[in-house]
């Protein structure tokens, strides 16, 4: 292919790509954060000096709380608490490939997490799956391929690096890669960084690496593989539907643009703190300032000169004529207290957007709310929970047939669930459950059984590495007392039914029957002790 027509088929976009890869850099940067975040993110306000705004950024760093990332971390804790059940049908290349999904050797739940995570920053990923070449054009015999290595492995394919591509039925046609590399073959290579592009298509793969001569003239090798799959070998991964083939709004879509108003809003309240916390001192400078010489000529004096310009930083002098004495000049607290207000008001939302106000993640405390918004707010982050790990399941199900290809395994040997994620998770707070559970109490409901189930679960949850013999015991107590306390109110029922009947007084029938077993006690101590007199 000739050079021109190289460059321009790198050069191509997807539509889609030219609207959303701004977009993507912005989302990698707020989950990242660091300097590149602070960098792109920090904006000046209209009357702000440029040398204020670079105070400003030097201290920016500081004030990005980084609710994106937090977000996502809260999502991956509840996602990844149980790892996935892989079945025990699976093929031995599917078995494999749990145990080593990535070159580096991560098994196929730390694979997860990455795709998990990556998926709801971006909103859509894609998942390739590839095989080491041999070394040359040979048959390798099974156990030579196993001394090799040469197993299927993934690896993730961040949407920025997806310039273009065409998708039929949900599976490529073809599509175009970029791809960063360093050349580090030997250590006399030069260590740099180049970026080439990879166009996988279904019957063949091509590579274009760039290749920079003595005048410094970029040039292109183009490198033709044979694609052996008869497919292209990657997997499109999306947080949600959406009608655009290659964009997909993910878990912090917006919640990223209300984290940097926020980092913006508390690095402006830093500003006044850092301003406010040494307040400028007016002081009147007549008769220390100026002097007057023998023709009427007022200028500077020397002490004049150094206050004045230590002045400029420390204080601000000003004519006694005005009728005041040294002062302190404060910034007013209004604006402090909107910035703040205002931050509170945009942490609330961004965490109600990711359904986490059941429990603040943000925050680190329990929200307030009624039980019953609270009960919903749990179930929608359920459903959305439950709603990505079918997207896990759906995905890593296509990355399996991949993999039996690429292994020479018949794919119909793949069993139905081979991947199953859970379906539900525990998003409550210890504290929720707690209350939730009490609440049982006062619902008015009369079980013994419930009731013993209830405190027992009580004891589980404010203990949960008890001793299992310590628990039996404090188990079989619980149901005693729970027995003797239904005893107890049936006793009171039959006694409130005899008043009904009989006329009686219901505290008469309870004491004349505890007295009867007192006297019967006592009946039964004297012919045991007669019994043993005999003895």
């Amino acid at each position: 292919m000739e050079q021109s027509a190289i460059k321009a088929l790198i050069a191509k976009r997807h539509p889609s790509y030219a609207t959303q890869a701004p977009e993507w850099d912005f989302l990698q940067s707020a989950i990242t954060g660091g300097p590149e975040y602070t960098r792109g993110n920090l904006y000046p306000h209209a009357l702000e000096p440029a040398q204020i705004y670079a105070g400003r950024m030097q201290r920016a760093k500081d004030h990005h709380l980084n609710i994106s990332k937090m977000v996502v971390d809260s999502y991956e804790g509840y996602l990844h608490q149980t790892p996935p059940t892989i079945a025990e049908t699976v093929p031995d290349a599917i078995r494999a490939y749990t145990e080593k999904a990535t070159q580096a050797g991560a098994s196929i739940e730390a694979f997860g997490k990455s795709v998990s995570r990556d998926v709801e920053s971006f909103g859509i990923i894609y998942i390739a799956t590839d095989k080491p070449t041999k070394p040359d054009d040979r048959i390798l015999s099974a156990l030579e391929e196993k001394e090799l290595d040469l197993k299927p492995y993934s690896y993730i394919i961040h949407p920025q690096d997806m310039l273009d591509g065409k998708i039929i039925n949900g599976q490529f046609v073809w599509c175009m890669v970029r791809e960063t590399v360093r050349e580090d073959e030997t250590p006399q290579s030069s260590g740099e960084i180049i970026t080439r592009f990879r166009v996988w298509e279904n019957h063949q793969i091509t590579v274009f690496t760039p290749v920079k001569d003595a005048n410094g003239t970029v040039t292109y090798t183009e490198d033709i593989f044979p694609n052996a799959l008869g497919c292209v070998p990657i997997v499109r991964v999306k947080f949600a539907e959406s009608t655009d083939d290659f964009a997909c709004p993910g878990l912090i879509a917006d919640i990223a643009h209300i984290d940097r108003t926020i980092f913006n809003y508390n690095s402006l309240q830093s500003e006044i703190h850092f301003k406010t916390t040494f307040p400028q001192l007016k002081i009147p400078y007549d008769g220390m300032i100026f002097e007057t010489n023998e023709d009427g000529i007022e200028s500077l004096t020397e002490a004049g000169q150094a206050i004045m310009k230590m002045g400029v930083n420390s204080f601000i002098p000003f004519s006694s004529t005005l009728g005041s004495g040294p002062d302190y000049m404060n910034y007013p607290d209004g604006p402090s207290k909107d910035l703040r207000e205002a931050v509170r008001e945009l942490i609330q939302a961004a965490v109600t957007m990711a359904f986490l106000d059941g429990e603040n993640a943000v925050e680190g405390k329990q929200s307030v709310g009624s039980g019953v918004s609270k009960a919903y707010t749990f179930q929608k982050l359920n459903k959305r929970l439950s709603a990505i790990a079918d997207m896990l399941e759906a995905a890593f199900m296509q990355v399996f047939k991949y993999v039996c290809l690429w292994s020479g395994t018949d794919i119909k040997a793949i069993p139905e669930g081979a991947i199953d994620y859970p379906d539900t998770f525990e998003v409550k707070s210890l504290t929720q459950e707690i209350v939730d559970v009490v609440s049982l109490l006062g619902s008015g409901i009369k079980s013994e059984t419930l009731e013993a189930k209830i405190y027992k679960q009580l004891v589980v949850l404010a203990f949960p590495k008890m001793d299992e013999d310590e628990q039996n015991t404090i188990f079989d107590e619980i149901d005693g007392a729970v027995k003797d306390a239904y005893e107890m109110a049936d006793l009171s029922s039959q006694a409130a039914a005899a008043t009904m009947t009989d006329g009686l007084d219901p505290a008469s029938i309870v004491k004349a029957d505890a007295t009867s077993d007192v006297r019967q006690a006592e009946k039964d101590n004297k012919e045991s002790g007669a019994r043993n007199a005999e003895l």
